[in-house]
């Protein structure tokens, strides 16, 4: 048992290692001075990220225009496969750097300087409003109609904005990568609160001498509800966040609940968990208890929405921080994806326990493991919640 649960704990802290690298590596991009602290957990992946930010600084783009626009914005979304085919024509020669006004109190302080620099009526500024060189374009029209000329002209002669910004982006937008979205996933899959129900209705499946057919069919449907309740969850969560009001929200509230929940269980881990604890509710067990009893189809679908939805506490946190950066990058069709994507890899972990319950690996020895290594996970997730905090109000 103990080989096992070394095995559990090693994954875990690769899980943390990884969305550690995966979060701050490009925070030390950003801010070269958390490079120079002694310490650089980086520094055999250093050849490859500084090889390639060479290559980078060779393809610098000729023409830098900046353009503001908000995700509720009919003439914005109108005019945006325009700029995303302009931007493929052009390739490297065009820096376009793309600023959402409604959830950045950064951006919108950057969207003030334009319009005062360039001398825009208060009356008349809005968006989608671009600049390029000493011009600027308001509204959709104008931006189609006259975009390519400007570039064109600037890529003869040479242009610069009136204002100075920070070329440290390609757009602007957050730093979302796919490893960012594999590690906070890893995280999160970790959580005791699935696992656990998901042993006790191997267990009981077990306990009814029922086949291995059965027992894979019913795991595998109630991993699914719980992959569909999240992912639904996920996409509410999604749309509100797309068209709320997010400045307040994204910068400070959303950052300060990850932060607690990952303070939490420190002090589960420390301490022990006591009546604050991020696990299932006690009076909602019984709930789940009773359909995953039933051993049928739709009693453990129904009880598979009902984990996802009690267990959100556990670890919903770092689900709503990841949700929060989809939101503010404004991706439409690409965000729903790094959502399917994000909870294929939170149920990976159910997947893995249910075949090894099939395939004869002794549940009552899981369930031992799983105690052994609960605080454990505690610690590990909630280090992660609380890099991720600390990412959403620095750097994202």
């Amino acid at each position: 048992m103990k080989k096992f649960s070394l095995f559990f704990l090693f994954s875990s802290f690769s899980v943390f290692w990884f969305f550690g690298f995966s979060v701050f590596r490009p925070m030390a991009d950003l801010n070269p001075r958390l490079m120079g602290l002694g310490f650089n957990p980086w520094a055999g992946w250093s050849l490859v990220f500084n090889s390639a930010h060479a290559q980078e600084i060779t393809r610098q783009p000729s023409v830098t225009a900046v353009y503001f626009y908000s995700n509720t914005c009919q003439h914005c979304i109108k005019i945006k496969p325009f700029l995303d085919e302009t931007e493929k024509i052009y390739g490297n020669r065009l820096d376009l750097q793309r600023h959402e006004v409604t959830a950045d109190a950064k951006n919108q302080d950057l969207f003030q300087k334009f319009v005062k620099a360039y001398d825009i009526p208060l009356t008349r500024a809005g968006v989608p409003l671009l600049f390029i060189g000493q011009d600027y374009l308001l509204g959709d029209e104008p931006i189609a109609n006259e975009l390519k000329n400007k570039i064109d002209l600037c890529l003869k002669n040479s242009c610069e904005l009136k204002v100075k910004t920070e070329n440290n982006a390609k757009n602007g937008k957050i730093d979302l990568t796919v490893p960012l979205i594999l590690g906070a996933a890893a995280a999160d899959s970790i959580n005791p609160c699935a696992i656990a129900v998901l042993l006790f209705l191997v267990s009981f499946i077990f306990g009814l001498k029922s086949s291995r057919k059965k027992l894979l069919t019913i795991g595998f449907v109630y991993i699914f509800a719980v992959f569909l309740a999240y992912y639904i969850a996920g996409l509410g969560l999604l749309k509100f966040f797309s068209f709320a009001p997010l400045t307040l929200f994204l910068r400070i509230i959303v950052p300060a609940v990850i932060i607690i929940a990952g303070l939490i269980n420190l002090k589960d881990f420390f301490f022990g968990e006591g009546k604050i604890s991020l696990k299932i509710p006690d009076r909602s067990k019984p709930w789940i208890e009773k359909f995953l009893t039933k051993a049928t189809i739709p009693g453990v679908l129904i009880a598979g929405f009902l984990v996802a939805t009690f267990e959100l506490p556990c670890t919903g946190a770092v689900y709503v921080g990841i949700l929060s950066l989809l939101a503010k990058e404004g991706l439409q069709l690409k965000g729903y994806f790094y959502l399917l994507f994000y909870n294929l890899i939170f149920v990976s972990p159910l997947v893995v326990i249910l075949l090894l319950a099939v395939f004869g690996f002794n549940v009552q020895r899981m369930e031992r493991m799983r105690q052994d290594i609960k605080l454990w996970l505690k610690f590990i997730l909630g280090l992660a919640m609380i890099i991720l905090g600390l990412y959403l109000i620095f750097y994202a």
